[in-house]
């Protein structure tokens, strides 16, 4: 065992940074609402529900994956006009695609 037994202090300081790591590196950040609000799909931060971007269905352009420069994986979604919006990033490609296939289900249920 890495942290002594007989002081608890320390035990129970990296349990709790332990945990609030895996929470801000494996819980996503952001998240698609596919709920109509005056016309346009939101982009949500899942924190505190503040509305980051708004756009119409048909200004997608694509989903795709890129690579962070602290080597983690994130979901991009790409509109026509150019702009990218980052949602979910990870440290693994396939928990991404994973993402992006769940995403792309929903935006085909919608456009039927």
């Amino acid at each position: 065992m890495l942290i002594p037994s007989d002081n608890k202090l320390y035990y129970y300081i990296g349990f709790i940074g332990l945990t609030l790591t895996n929470l801000l590196v494996f819980y996503p950040r952001y998240t698609l609402t596919f709920d109509q609000k005056g016309g346009k799909y939101i982009l949500d931060n899942l924190f505190n529900k503040k509305v980051i971007k708004n756009f119409d269905l048909e200004s997608i352009k694509e989903i795709s994956i890129k690579q962070l420069e602290s080597k983690f994986f994130s979901a991009v979604l790409v509109l026509n006009n150019g702009d990218e919006i980052f949602l979910d990033s990870t440290p693994t490609k396939d928990k991404i695609q994973e993402r992006i296939d769940e995403i792309n289900e929903q935006l085909n249920r919608i456009k039927k």
